[in-house]
């Protein structure tokens, strides 16, 4: 049962977990709350003082108890605000003195929105669950550090570069596997040490890249910059922690190692003009090699697919639903350079369509599964040895990688995240990327249907 509640009318637990012994009165339940973690109390108050509000997505909870209304989860916030209306309830004089100041900017709302559970027992599970981690997703998930910079985005500090590099790198490269499982473990676990070394301008210009404003330029073409980012991720994945590049000069011995190493882009390969991630190159540069003659010499260098302007270019379906594949015909008018948003959305509903089509009528799954599992299901039928690195269809080892691998399967929550989080943008390269991780699952999946038709 929901409801409002005054302050004044809320008990505290007086048995609260947070206690070695129960408490014998409302003031001792305070204190000792005060006691465990002060400053964090504090600061609780401060924040409720300033914004004139508790948390409004997190509820306290409430049992009726010895003709009262004691709050068994939400202590700490009805601790603050009692603390805030009574500074003199602290039994330390500091703390009853730091409350007082702080009351000044507001003590709080008089009431509280509460759900009254039944008892002690029946909310046993939902505390459990806030209290213990993330018990294998059904509890709290925390943030990557990555993650937590895409909401808070204070665009130019090393976190922020870091990410967008990551995405900029991940982006010029959608199809090599190994890399993008490197950047992820790098978004994951060294996504500060990173930052660190790109905000070093002597590591951008030796590595062929640099940030304007928030995005990034690349001033080589792919093929000069792969070994770079290679190096970079590889290490940075592995054994290369903050301690080997903290300082300037750690961070020029990193650019030697790596210019022996022979991971530096060519300085004589350097374009005239920068290009964006995921942007092809035109294979120009500032300068050439020039040959005996003086003509500048013919240089061999890997040619790189020209970019899709569309999703999935070129794919026809022919063996699913006739509205799948008029959907498709639809979406591949869509520009994915003038119109990336709607081009994600559009990869995410055929490419869902897709799956649901394959596991319902081939009686591996249900309409209801979620797409992360319904991806997995299909790449599993269409090729038995998915999860085995060594054996698997190269053409689908991306798909799986980048849907399915704990470090590197973000590919899904980014599918998800252009339709339902007003604040995920999707670029260019992401979509990009997406569309070639995907193809070649679309396409055997259309053969698959195609063999499996009476």
């Amino acid at each position: 049962m929901y409801g409002e509640h005054a302050v004044a009318s809320l008990l505290l637990d007086e048995a609260n977990p947070r206690f070695s012994e129960p408490a014998s009165s409302q003031r001792e339940a305070l204190n000792k709350l005060l006691a465990d973690a002060p400053q964090k109390l504090l600061k609780l108050a401060e924040d409720i003082a300033t914004e004139s509000s508790v948390n409004p997505t997190e509820l306290p909870v409430c049992v009726d108890e010895n003709d009262g209304l004691v709050v068994i989860e939400g202590n700490r916030r009805l601790a603050a605000l009692k603390l805030l209306r009574n500074p003199g309830l602290a039994d330390e004089h500091g703390y009853s003195a730091r409350l007082k100041t702080i009351a000044t900017s507001g003590t709080g709302p008089d009431t509280v929105f509460c759900y009254t559970a039944p008892n002690r027992e029946a909310a046993r599970h939902w505390i459990e669950l806030r209290h213990t981690g993330e018990n294998d997703g059904i509890g709290v998930v925390e943030w990557q550090a990555w993650q937590s910079n895409n909401f808070r985005r204070r665009k130019g500090t090393q976190a922020d570069r870091a990410t967008v590099f990551c995405s900029a790198v991940a982006a010029d490269f959608p199809t090599e596997a190994e890399l993008l499982a490197d950047i992820e473990t790098v978004r994951r676990e060294r996504l500060t040490t990173l930052g660190r070394l790109v905000a070093d301008p002597e590591v951008r210009r030796s590595f062929g890249f640099d940030f304007v404003d928030d995005r990034v330029e690349f001033h080589f073409d792919r093929e000069h910059i792969f070994a770079g980012m290679q190096q970079i991720f590889g290490d940075l994945a592995g054994e290369v922690g903050v301690s080997q590049i903290k300082s300037k000069q750690q961070r020029a011995v990193y650019i030697k190692k790596a210019a022996e190493a022979k991971a530096l882009p060519p300085r004589e390969q350097r374009r005239p003009s920068p290009r964006q991630p995921g942007a092809a190159g035109d294979g120009s540069a500032s300068t050439r090699t020039l040959g005996s003659n003086g003509i500048p010499a013919k240089v061999t260098r890997r040619t790189m697919p020209r970019e899709e302007s569309t999703i999935f270019k070129g794919l026809k379906l022919r063996h699913v639903d006739i509205r799948t594949s008029k959907l498709l015909v639809q979406a591949q008018t869509i520009d994915v350079t003038t119109a990336s948003a709607v081009a994600a959305v559009m990869l995410r509903v055929v490419l869902e369509l897709t799956v649901t089509e394959c596991v319902t009528r081939l009686g591996l799954g249900t309409a209801d599964d979620r797409l992360k599992k319904k991806i997995a299901t299909v790449l599993r039928r269409l090729d038995p040895n998915i999860e085995n690195p060594r054996r698997r269809d190269v053409d689908l080892a991306t798909a799986w990688i980048r849907s399915q691998d704990d470090a590197s399967g973000v590919a899904v929550q980014a599918l998800h995240a252009f339709v339902h989080n007003v604040m995920a943008h999707p670029t260019v390269g992401e979509v990009r990327e997406l569309s070639k991780t995907f193809r070649p699952m679309m396409e055997k999946t259309d053969e698959l249907l195609g063999s499996a038709s009476p």
